[in-house]
């Protein structure tokens, strides 16, 4: 076992950062040869990401991802950038090809809430970026939320509320499986500004309302502070853009009974925007993960 992996090594990657998964991106510049092999053990997902337990009863298929020699120290500490500490170990691994690489392996295999897999893990197949999404768009487009304006009663608003959270929730799950553990919330949600797919696809989807004759986008205050300045939607300002939906999404979130009408129409526009938005990022996220 080793506390930290050797440079001089190759990297066994059998998740996140296998060639065409969410992380690989953040890596491939180091990497100058890639080769299939195995080692043995079995996968277990634990809190949403893939762990190796050692075994001698099974094999798990991964890549070998052997660095540019004078990159690869750069390479590790991305990945000891990136990786939850409290999830996994270095060790030193022989392949069953007989290379030795360095893998990450889990701590403590028998704690923590974990399900064993049997389909080999893939970070596009997580539920938050499939069935989730699925729910917000189903939500969106119910015969509830479609007919109600949020007046009289407030459970149309109340289920589109949900599906912005939800749909967060799977903003979030996407950012901290790309950019890893390291950053706080805000600095991982800026990056989502960052995206190509992202910037490209906000002129596509958000159109400006017409007011007194005048086009224009939306505006929103923090309800916790009114007196701060209004934070606008701008789709040729991906920053903006990102602060925007996250402060609809933190006014959802704390200020309990929203206003009918006008608050029920902002929801309703920036569901459908970012949802619209956010699938263009997952897909080309995906498009361009491959090596």
């Amino acid at each position: 076992m080793t506390e930290l992996p050797d440079p001089q090594l190759p990297f066994f990657a059998y998740g996140m950062y296998k060639p065409g998964e969410i992380a690989f991106s953040q890596i491939r510049d180091f990497v100058a040869d890639v080769q299939e092999d195995e080692v043995s053990g079995y996968i277990k997902v634990r809190d949403g990401i893939p762990v190796l337990i050692e075994s001698n009863d099974s094999k798990i298929p991964g890549s070998i991802l052997c660095f540019t020699p004078n990159l690869a120290k750069h390479a590790y500490d991305k990945i000891l950038e990136l990786e939850p500490k409290h999830q996994y170990r270095w060790k030193i691994l022989r392949t069953i090809k007989g290379n030795s690489v360095n893998g990450l392996v889990t701590r403590q295999p028998g704690r923590g809430n974990a399900y064993d897999i049997i389909e080999l893990w893939s970070s596009w197949n997580d539920p938050l970026f499939t069935e989730a999404l699925e729910v917000v768009d189903e939500t969106l487009h119910s015969e509830e939320v479609m007919r109600g304006d949020g007046f009289g009663s407030l459970k149309p608003q109340f289920r589109l509320q949900m599906a912005y959270l939800l749909l967060w929730t799977s903003i979030e799950r996407f950012l901290y499986l790309r950019y890893g553990t390291g950053s706080d919330v805000v600095q991982n949600i800026n990056r989502l500004s960052k995206e190509p797919a992202f910037v490209d696809a906000l002129p596509r989807y958000i159109k400006p309302s017409s007011s007194g004759g005048k086009s224009r986008f939306r505006e929103i205050y923090r309800t916790d502070d009114p007196g701060q300045q209004k934070i606008q939607l701008d789709p040729f300002n991906p920053k903006k853009s990102v602060d925007y939906y996250y402060q609809v999404r933190c006014n959802v979130a704390h200020r309990g009974k929203t206003a009918p009408g006008r608050d029920f129409e902002i929801l309703a526009k920036s569901t459908e925007e970012l949802l619209a938005i956010f699938r263009e990022v997952l897909k080309a996220a995906e498009v361009t993960s491959g090596w």
